[in-house]
């Protein structure tokens, strides 16, 4: 236990390595991210498509639900805009312009609009999946 209270991770168990990538780690990460935020987006748009295709099917899908995933989108956008020289920087002074400060905000906004988004269409299957099975 003294080995992982030491560390800085906050994983208990160990990840692999992946040394074979090299420098590279981060962007191969960056770009699956992504691929996976695409094919996330690629079967919603599928879902919407089926649902004003097939009007027998018990699930409508209105402008409600395209909201989490707006704010997702924002949300990704607003931290993949962002340098990450920026917030490596730790200067925190009160004088000059406060351009890390402002940049770990944004990074906030950004992960908070992602989160929100997650949970808001968590919290939207949840509910459209109680109204098909109590057919309120």
């Amino acid at each position: 236990m003294d080995s992982w209270s030491n560390s800085r991770s906050p994983f208990l168990c160990n990840f692999p390595k992946f040394s074979g990538l090299g420098i590279m780690k981060k962007e191969f990460g960056s770009y699956i991210a992504g691929f996976l935020f695409a094919i996330g987006w690629w079967v919603f748009v599928d879902g919407i498509i089926l649902s004003t295709t097939f009007e027998e099917l018990p699930v409508y899908i209105g402008f409600e639900d395209y909201i989490s995933g707006i704010i997702s989108t924002l949300g990704m956008i607003i931290v993949s805009s962002i340098d990450q020289s920026l917030l490596e920087d730790d200067s925190m002074t009160f004088g000059g312009s406060g351009v890390v400060g402002k940049a770990r905000v944004m990074l906030f906004i950004g992960m908070a609009a992602m989160g929100g988004g997650i949970a808001g269409s968590v919290v939207g299957f949840i509910d459209c999946t109680f109204q098909t099975q109590l057919n309120i």
